[in-house]
């Protein structure tokens, strides 16, 4: 190896440990602001003004992976009005763009947020819990969302009447089987998806990250990809085409700014 070889390995091993560093400072100092806003202890003036920096970030359509739990973060703000004016819809917005970029704490959030919603096929949103999931369930890093989905679902199973009173019982009984036998099956089911060519699958009729998601629910839930449609309690009807149904739509040309607000300092 000739001089000139050993000092380009050594300049790009430096790059990527710098590159290494800042990573993992930007993860701990979002874990740390995270932490804090979890347990209402106020932020100080030099935290304020990061979380403002990954607002104005967030007005470009680009995600940046190195920000992603800042920007997972201020989505959580906006939803729960922290900080931040409350504004749901942007919320949603947010975690399903970051959604779309592999991140499964915004996957997690965007799931939570549909199951809240009284106007989304409750099958789609089953079908989308048991995608997160599945996906989380066999990961040490995030299996702990795999839990917290789980928990969300069996409530939103015990609450179907409460948010659908115009589905009938008989209705409701069909999903909840269906839900309860989905996970109950699902270590068997996991096996199935080892198959390479089975994800293969899923992956190529699918154009984003978070509908590989719902694939996966949808194979966790036996649903074949458009399903019946589903009057709301709104006059709306949503058909669970992704085409028709209006939280897969907010996909489309998402490079509009979301005009945020900073955080007053």
């Amino acid at each position: 190896m000739n001089y000139t070889m050993k000092i380009a390995i050594t300049l790009i091993l430096l790059i990527c440990s710098n590159l290494l560093f800042v990573n993992l400072s930007l993860a701990k100092e979002c874990k740390e602001i995270k932490e804090k806003i979890i347990s209402k202890t106020p932020l100080v003036q030099d935290e304020k003004k990061i979380i403002n920096t990954y607002i104005k970030n967030i007005q470009n359509s680009s995600v940046n992976a190195q920000s992603l739990c800042f920007e997972n973060l201020v989505g959580t703000l906006l939803y729960k009005g922290l900080y931040l004016e409350q504004d749901k819809m942007k919320a949603e917005q947010l975690f399903y763009k970051l959604s779309n970029s592999g991140y499964a704490d915004a996957q997690f959030n965007f799931a939570f947020t549909m199951s809240k919603r009284d106007d989304q096929n409750p099958e789609d949103v089953i079908a989308l819990m048991l995608g997160v999931y599945w996906t989380n369930i066999s990961n040490q890093e995030t299996s702990h969302l795999s839990e917290k989905t789980r928990i969300i679902l069996i409530n939103y199973l015990k609450n179907l009447y409460t948010k659908f009173p115009n589905l009938e019982q008989t209705e409701i009984n069909k999903i909840r089987e269906k839900t309860h036998k989905a996970l109950s099956d699902n270590y068997k089911k996991i096996a199935k998806t080892n198959n390479p060519g089975l994800v293969k699958d899923i992956k190529d009729n699918t154009w984003d990250n978070i509908m590989f998601v719902v694939g996966v629910g949808v194979i966790a839930y036996n649903l074949s990809m458009p399903n019946s449609n589903f009057s709301g309690t709104n006059t709306n009807t949503f058909s669970s085409a992704p085409q028709t149904n209006p939280w897969f739509k907010w996909g489309q040309g998402f490079g509009n700014p979301l005009n945020l607000q900073q955080i007053p300092i």
